[in-house]
Formats: structure tokens, C-alpha cells, sequence
């Protein structure tokens, strides 16, 4: 579910993809990652995952 601030909640489909998938998929477009990071939440109970991904481009396309 989709919390908006004035409406009321959304029911979404959504996906995640591994962060071997997202380093798989953005090496084939020429970046380089530097780094991938999973940031969970200091809170008890909440089981929400960021992937922050560190990536380079060359701008020699």
C-alpha cells in the first residue's frame, strides 16, 4: 500500500530487484559501480530496504 498525505491508501504491485540484478543490468550499459549499500531502518519491526548504488558512467557513448 501507497501512503499519499490527503487520499487514502493505494494498493500498488510492486518489484525489487537484488543488487546482483542491478549491477548486472547497469554494467551492460556501461557504468561502473563503486559501490551498493543496504540501508535498513535503526527501527524495530520495519523491514524496508534501501539499496543506494554508487555507479560511473564513461561519457565516451
Amino acid at each position: 500500500m501507497v501512503r499519499l498525505r490527503d487520499d487514502p491508501p493505494l494498493p500498488t504491485r510492486m518489484w525489487v530487484l537484488a543488487p546482483h540484478v542491478w549491477e548486472d543490468l547497469l554494467t551492460a550499459h556501461g557504468f561502473r559501480i563503486g559501490s551498493i549499500d543496504l540501508l535498513r531502518s535503526p527501527a524495530e519491526g520495519v523491514l524496508n530496504v534501501q539499496q543506494l548504488i554508487r555507479a560511473t558512467r564513461s561519457n565516451a557513448d
